[in-house]
């Protein structure tokens, strides 16, 4: 069972890896964009079409990252506001909320894998499932991550004092 956090430590160094990537194709892709409108010549119109794909990627690859880190969108404001003996409920209920929206990633992100085989976009002619094919694989990531810290739940800091609690 240890091996699956280290397993997952090197899936998240990979996913990084991966994400910096990404953000670099974004930015070389906008900015020969960018510099192809202002000259006024359409030198690379496909680079739209990797833009797209790429950000697709990126919000999903790190999005499980985030899953990963425990540093994934959460409401602290409302959490706190809870009694401080009922706040473990609310992370268990805010552990349920994530899974269910994880598995929701996963079947309609299948769905849509499969709806767009079909399909091409119109200038490159790469398979639109190259594209969304990240929902369903981000989404699997973070359900991974999910349980990997369930098993395996890291200390968490306290948010008054900065120290690590057990």
């Amino acid at each position: 069972m240890a091996q699956l956090r280290t397993w997952c430590s090197r899936l998240e160094d990979a996913l990084i890896g991966v994400v910096a990537i990404l953000v670099g194709c974004i930015l070389v892709s906008v900015t020969v964009q960018v510099i192809s409108r202002v000259i006024g010549i359409a030198l690379f119109v496909w680079l739209d079409e990797v833009i797209r794909i790429s950000v697709l990627w990126l919000t999903f690859l790190g999005s499980a990252v985030a899953i990963r880190r425990k540093s994934h969108f959460v409401i602290d404001l409302l959490v706190e506001m809870v009694p401080p003996n009922l706040r473990r409920i609310a992370g268990v209920g805010i552990q349920g909320a994530v899974l269910i929206g994880v598995l929701l990633l996963l079947w309609t992100g299948w769905q849509l894998s499969e709806i767009a085989m079909g399909r091409v976009y119109p200038i490159s002619r790469v398979r639109q499932t190259w594209g969304f094919a990240a929902v369903p694989v981000g989404g699997a990531l973070m359900l991974l991550f999910l349980i990997e810290g369930w098993l395996y739940p890291a200390p968490h800091e306290d948010s008054q004092a900065g120290e690590q609690t057990t």
